[in-house]
């Protein structure tokens, strides 16, 4: 049977689509009721319904229809009918269940679990589970609050049938919030035309005039060619009109991917940077808080926002041009990501005092990383905070970017107490689609990244050089991030030398299973262990993917000891405040420093003669 969609507004703004699996085969009756509310085939249904409740570490309800619609909830067959079993449970994120009366579902109210929520069982029937679009789920879950109170309004701005054939992210272009624009995997330059007066009869803007050049360009390699040698200002120029149409929301989805690679290119041979990623006004502490040989890390300020800002440290005048451009190739990709689990990228900024010394500005966690957070609240449910890491790993390999750094220090913790992928530092183009993001803070330290690396980055290629990461090296770092948070301990704790690491990871032993003595090791199921294992294999090609082992690891009942963690922790730490404070979007952040700006006659005349 086909799938359901959601597609979510937030106070008016297009948040993301939900794509449900409803399960026809167990509770036929109940995935009927809930399709053809979505379908809106009967007159009425989900359509233009606001969420109701949203109570953070529990379940988003919905589906009360209100007098607007006639009464306050229904359903297609004119009344309530028997609640066909219990069979299915709630023990995971994403369950879609429908609120019973006793042995009746009597109308079109449900809910959608955003934690394991076992209080549920037995009393709701379980009809289907999301397949796509948890981070959704998770923005609505951000403006709810314990006691189930809404900070904004949450719409289903549009539902129904998933149609034939894939969409990217399961969601339309037009639903692409403006400032989450994001490269899109996989997908090469079509002829779709952008939005707005493109399309409308008035004159085309200057901005749309050059979306259209820029259509041509990328298609012409003579064209192409020409603009990637452009240089100085003129350089500087075309990658300023290439980050506005980037910023604007109807530019097509499928020109964002080409704009965002070529950007990287002419980036990388000229050695220049968008200028409209500058950041000024922002202050800083007298002295960095953190120093080594890959750079500095200082707090800084705007306004009353804390921002962190790295700094790689440049030991001659000759790399300054070398390490502006690989910080430009960085912050062009980082910028076009947004995600609740992956830390977002507010700009560049110039130390004043300091000439060359080019920092990358994010938010700062004053929580820290998750190693040092699950220390100081050794009480805190550790399994929410693994499904936030594969949630946020698994976008960015949506995205076609391989991290490459994956471990508990680069993972951070949000105000809210959520997870966030992190440092992803100095960027390189592995493919026309593939990114990887290394970081600058922990490659070839003492102590480094050895015990979280694939057994197959551990040795040279046959040609001498070094392996390059992968999105399988990932997955298999991945579980190691894992391993860190349900053990607390590092891989392979008990060895103190890197080079007994290496040898053991390359004879095939992985880290060792603890015993479950210990109550602040409980969440480490059985079933936990055999995913991870999973991901640890020596065959790349029995290793999951990071959708493949997030699958499997919502289909594991929490141990009793993570349901009471849970359960608890969210009463001693109500989440009512967003993931991230301050302007939590990168375009919200820069655009509180500068005004947007439209395409100037003097950038067009600049593609003009790139496309003559």
């Amino acid at each position: 049977m086909a799938n359901v969609f959601f597609d979510i507004t937030i106070d008016g703004q297009p948040t993301g689509r939900i794509v449900f699996k409803l399960f026809d085969d167990i509770v036929p009756e109940a995935a009927r009721n809930f399709r053809e509310l979505s379908s809106g085939e009967h007159g009425f249904g989900y359509k233009g319904n606001r969420f109701h409740g949203i109570y953070t570490g529990q379940a988003l309800f919905g589906g009360y229809f209100g007098r607007n619609q006639g009464a306050g909830t229904k359903t297609i067959y004119g009344g309530s009918f028997p609640a066909e079993n219990f069979t299915l449970g709630h023990g995971k994120p994403g369950t879609l269940s429908m609120v019973t009366f006793g042995k009746k579902i009597k109308g079109s109210q449900f809910f959608i679990t955003t934690a394991p929520a076992h209080q549920f069982d037995g009393r709701n029937v379980v009809c289907g589970e999301v397949i796509d679009g948890m981070d959704t789920i998770k923005k609505i879950e951000s403006v709810g609050s314990q006691r189930g109170r809404i900070l904004k309004k949450v719409v289903i701005a549009d539902c129904g049938i998933v149609p034939d054939g894939p969409t990217e992210f399961g969601m339309p272009p037009e639903l692409h919030a403006a400032d989450a624009t994001m490269p899109v995997p996989h997908q090469v330059l079509g002829s779709a035309a952008s939005e707005g007066n493109r399309n409308s009869g008035e004159p085309p803007t200057s901005r749309h005039r050059v979306l259209d050049m820029v259509e041509k360009i990328v298609t012409e390699t003579t064209k192409y060619k020409s603009l990637l040698e452009s240089r100085d200002q003129k350089a500087e120029m075309v990658l300023d009109v290439l980050q506005k149409l980037l910023d604007y929301q109807d530019t097509p989805e499928n020109l964002r991917r080409s704009v965002v690679i070529a950007m990287m290119r002419l980036c990388k041979a000229s050695g220049i940077y968008p200028r409209c990623l500058t950041l000024r006004g922002i202050k800083h502490d007298p002295q960095p808080l953190a120093s080594g040989s890959f750079g500095e890390i200082w707090k800084g300020y705007y306004e009353q926002h804390p921002v962190c800002l790295k700094v790689a440290r440049v030991y001659a005048s000759s790399d300054i041009q070398r390490l502006t451009a690989t910080f430009a190739k960085e912050a062009i990709v980082w910028n076009q990501l947004s995600h609740p689990n992956v830390l977002p990228f507010y700009g560049i900024y110039h130390l004043e005092e300091s000439i060359g010394r080019v920092c990358l500005v994010s938010p700062w966690m004053e929580e820290g990383n998750v190693c040092d957070y699950l220390k100081r609240n050794p009480e805190a449910p550790r399994l929410p905070l693994v499904f936030d890491t594969l949630e946020g790993l698994s976008y960015l390999h949506r995205n076609s970017i391989v991290h490459g750094d994956l471990k508990g220090a680069n993972v951070v913790i949000t105000p809210s107490g959520s997870a966030c992928l992190a440092d992803f530092g100095l960027s390189s183009v592995d493919a026309p689609d593939v990114v990887r993001w290394t970081s600058l803070s922990t490659v070839n330290q003492s102590g480094g990244t050895m015990r979280w690396e694939a057994p197959e980055l551990l040795d040279e290629t046959e040609d001498g050089g070094s392996p390059r990461p992968s999105f399988k090296s990932d997955v298999y770092s991945i579980a190691c991030v894992m391993y860190e948070i349900l053990t607390g301990q590092i891989p392979f704790h008990e060895v103190t030398r890197e080079a007994t690491v290496i040898w053991r990871v390359i004879s095939g032993i992985r880290p060792t299973k603890p015993s479950p003595s210990s109550t602040d090791l409980l969440e480490l199921t059985d079933d936990i262990w055999r995913i991870m294992q999973m991901c640890w294999s020596a065959n790349l090609g029995q290793r999951p993917t990071v959708d493949e082992a997030l699958h499997e690891l919502r289909q594991v009942l929490p141990s009793t000891l993570t349901s009471s963690r849970i359960a608890m922790w969210h009463c001693l730490h109500p989440r009512d405040s967003p993931g991230i404070l301050g302007p939590s979007s990168p375009w919200t952040f820069r655009t509180a420093l500068r005004e947007r700006e439209d395409v100037s006659e003097s950038e067009v005349r600049i593609f003009e003669e790139i496309l003559s």
